[in-house]
């Protein structure tokens, strides 16, 4: 062996499993990753989505990365977000069929 024998390897501390952590994904422009840019109810919206919205939604507006003033809110999680059918339909293509059961 060339390391030292922890007291997990000898069973006396149970294995602890390590949970898994996303690694932030780095973006050219300041809303990247947010879920506002194929949200089909956000006025900012960057797809194609005519008729898709509900009701419009202006929280764009209070981000600081839409006109430098405010506090960061690249959001992850929204009540009020529908998908937009564009970003839904490339999301579709990006599945596979693993295999035939």
């Amino acid at each position: 062996m060339n390391h030292q024998i922890t007291l997990e390897e000898l069973g006396i501390i149970p294995k602890t499993e390590k949970k898994y952590v996303e690694p932030k994904k780095q973006y050219a422009f300041p809303c990247g990753g947010c879920i506002c840019n194929h949200c089909a109810n956000s006025v900012e919206c960057w797809d194609d989505c005519t008729d898709e919205m509900e009701a419009p939604c202006f929280i764009c507006d209070e981000c600081i990365n839409f006109d430098g003033h405010g506090r960061r809110q690249n959001r992850t999680e929204c009540g009020r977000y529908k998908i937009t059918n564009k970003y839904a339909e490339y999301l579709r293509k990006k599945f596979r069929v693993n295999g035939k059961r």
